[in-house]
C-alpha cells in the first residue's frame, strides 16, 4: 500500500522548515495510527521521497521531536554526481554521520546524473535502476523478498 502526503511550503503558506517537518511527521503518525485499519503491518512502514520529499522522509527518521512515534533507522540515499541542487558532498557527510551512529545508510551515486534523474520519463531506465536498488535495500532489511518486477 502506498500513501502520498502533501506538506505546506514557504511560497504558498509562509511556513518554516520546522512546519514542513511537522507535516511530514504528522503524515507518518497517521499511517502508524491507521495501519491496522488499512491492512498494514506497523513494523514494515517506510518513508521515501525524491528531492524535498526525500529530505522530509529522512527527517521523519532522524530528527527528534515534533512527533510521538519511535525514531526510524533504515536510510538509503541515491544521488547523481552532477546534482547541483543536492550536491553529493552533503549526502556523503550525512551517510558518514549515520554510520558513526551505527545506522544503515548505503549511498548510491549515479555518474553524470542531475537532480531528479530517477523520475519516470523517456525509457525509464534510471527509474528502474533506482527501484531495483531500493527493492534490494528493503529486502536486506526483511521488508519483502527481492523479486522486483523492474526490467
Amino acid at each position: 500500500m502506498h500513501f502520498c502526503a502533501d506538506y505546506r511550503v514557504q511560497g504558498r503558506h509562509k511556513t518554516t522548515p520546522f512546519d514542513v517537518v511537522t507535516d511530514a511527521k504528522a503524515a507518518m503518525r497517521w499511517v502508524f495510527r491507521n495501519a491496522e485499519a488499512q491492512g498494514i503491518d506497523p513494523k514494515r512502514i517506510i518513508s521515501s521521497g525524491g528531492s524535498a520529499g526525500g529530505h522530509l522522509a529522512a527527517c521523519c527518521g532522524v530528527i527528534p521531536g515534533l512527533d510521538e512515534i519511535k525514531e526510524g533507522e533504515p536510510t538509503l540515499i541515491m544521488v547523481g554526481d552532477a546534482d547541483t541542487t543536492t550536491p553529493p558532498g552533503g549526502v556523503k557527510d550525512f551517510a558518514k554521520k549515520m554510520k558513526k551512529q551505527n545506522l544503515a545508510c548505503p549511498l548510491e551515486i549515479y555518474p553524470g546524473q542531475k537532480h531528479g534523474f530517477f523520475n519516470a520519463r523517456g525509457d525509464n531506465a534510471n527509474y528502474w535502476k533506482t527501484v531495483k536498488v531500493m527493492d534490494g535495500f528493503l529486502a536486506k532489511l526483511g521488508y519483502f523478498k527481492e523479486d522486483s518486477q523492474a526490467p
